[in-house]
């Protein structure tokens, strides 16, 4: 975190740890007349209206959801963009989800602070209020875990939230919320803690749409990604005759860091791949995302109402195809530990529930930029310090699978 940053926020605000004064308790908490911070001078911070924030439990995790809420949105056209991300990563990636995403996005964001009312939720809050600007496309979601729960913290979160950000000269953009980690072991033993699957079924619970993609938040689409798969979607995923469908989309990584220099088509995406400018994801590891039958892909010409190429069999245990589907597939396994199987497992309860992959033409899904050799390190000692409980997970699942889907035991790799 940067200490001008938080120096900055303490000189208007009370400190992370705080003590509060003159608080009538009578039917519960009715009024906090004052607060006074650990460090001097004196602040009193004059309450508004409630924000109307709602505070839940979910298993050892508590909730904020929707503190920052999106308008209402049809439930038949849209296809609500699932996201997750912490509160230490470059939430400024958001942007690009922002201008690229042409429906609605509900996106879990995960914070290590050990009370609602701290510099780390009011900083990641206010950093996001500045990212959003003025979109109404975008719900938002705080996850904590193993915090200490106060009504007071939940008192005057609630009745401060609505007009903190503009109230106080604080800029956040640019800055970290949290403390940076550079060691790549630190950083590995922070990531196989990260509850990834805990986040992609709590931004799903609170998505209200028909159809979802659940994906990362480095993954851009294709230009008109959105309006073309919901015509794929409406067409095949409505089908009357109780056909399971999951509508796969390619995924590729191109070299630039630039959304506006990435592919929009496949004309621009196949020029790049001729440059080695871009790849099938990984570029150091095909096996998770390879599809057969690229050229013919490459080639066929773009449409309004894409085509379904063909209908994939889950042939290998690590295929971890991307796609879109109805609302009422599988939740993620969540216990499941991040970054080990964690979203592959999805898909192999979805094709041992009888689920057919159908690959799409035209659109496609690119990672801007490559994997760094940094980022590849932390994320093998995570995988590391994981293996185990993956191991143990892996058991477990195979057990409720067969007990689940009897039929389909033989039919799919794991």
């Amino acid at each position: 975190m940067s200490d001008s940053l938080e120096e900055n926020f303490k000189e208007h605000l009370p400190s992370r740890h705080f003590e509060v004064y003159e608080v009538n308790m009578i039917d519960t908490i009715n009024q906090i007349t004052s607060i006074k911070a650990l460090r001097k001078p004196l602040l009193t911070i004059k309450l508004v209206s409630g924000s109307g924030l709602t505070f839940t439990k979910y298993k050892n995790y508590k909730i904020i959801p929707n503190i920052i809420k999106s308008h209402n949105y049809s439930y038949d056209n849209n296809i609500i963009l699932i996201l997750h991300i912490s509160s230490d990563q470059k939430l400024e990636k958001l942007k690009n989800h922002l201008l690229n995403w042409e429906g609605y996005i509900s996106l879990a964001v995960y914070l290590d602070s050990h009370t609602f009312f701290s510099f780390e939720t009011i900083c990641t809050y206010c950093r996001l209020k500045e990212i959003i600007g003025t979109s109404n496309k975008i719900s938002v979601h705080f996850v904590y875990n193993d915090i200490f729960n106060s009504p007071i913290d939940e008192y005057l979160l609630s009745h401060i939230i609505g007009n903190i950000c503009y109230k106080y000269p604080i800029t956040y953009l640019n800055q970290s919320c949290t403390n940076v980690l550079t060691d790549n072991k630190e950083r590995g033993t922070k990531m196989s803690k990260y509850p990834a699957n805990i986040l992609r079924n709590i931004a799903r619970k609170y998505s209200y749409g028909k159809y979802i993609l659940i994906a990362d938040s480095d993954h851009m689409f294709s230009r008109n990604f959105h309006d073309k798969m919901l015509n794929v979607a409406k067409n095949k995923l409505n089908n009357k005759n109780d056909n399971k469908y999951a509508l796969v989309y390619r995924i590729f990584e191109v070299k630039t860091k630039n959304l506006s220099e990435a592919p929009k088509d496949k004309l621009e995406l196949k020029e790049l791949m001729s440059k080695k400018e871009a790849f099938i994801f990984h570029h150091y590891y095909k096996n998770a995302h390879s599809i057969p039958k690229l050229d013919e892909w490459l080639s066929i010409p773009d449409q309004v109402f894409p085509d379904v190429q063909f209908k994939a069999k889950y042939d290998r245990s690590n295929w971890e195809p991307q796609f879109i589907s109805l609302n009422d597939i599988p939740y993620h396994d969540e216990t499941f530990p991040y970054p080990n199987r964690d979203n592959t497992v999805l898909r192999w309860e979805m094709c041992r529930n009888g689920y057919q992959f159908l690959i799409v033409n035209d659109v496609f899904m690119f990672h801007l930029g490559l994997k760094e050799i940094n980022e590849s390190k932390a994320v093998s000692i995570a995988r590391s310090l994981t293996k185990s409980q993956k191991e143990n997970s892996v058991s477990k699942f195979r057990k409720v699978m067969d007990s689940k889907y009897p039929l389909t035991a033989k039919d799919c790799p794991l």
